[in-house]
């Protein structure tokens, strides 16, 4: 799906890192909270999510990064709420809790 000249994601900006939190569990989360929002979870999003198009994967895991960098960025590893994210996406700054 992503080529070179084509990436899934481009670079939403750096991060400094204080937190060497696992990501997993928590970027998974996010995922489904993207998937959700295209209406792509349970039964009948079944169909839409078979046919995934590049925009949405993109956007998807957009959330994915931006979360993570949000989360690893602050001491305590506290994960982004909806505003954060938001800014996160904007290529803002997000302010320290």
């Amino acid at each position: 799906l992503s080529t070179p000249s084509s990436p899934l994601v481009t670079s939403i900006g750096a991060a400094t890192v204080c937190e060497r939190e696992p990501l997993g569990p928590f970027t998974a989360t996010v995922r489904l909270h993207a998937l959700a929002s295209y209406g792509l979870l349970g039964a009948e999003g079944r169909a839409g999510l078979r046919s995934l198009d590049t925009t949405v994967l993109g956007d998807v895991l957009r959330h994915a990064v931006a979360s993570a960098a949000v989360t690893v960025a602050r001491a305590g590893a506290l994960p982004p709420d909806r505003e954060e994210l938001d800014a996160a996406l904007a290529g803002g700054s997000v302010p320290e809790r």
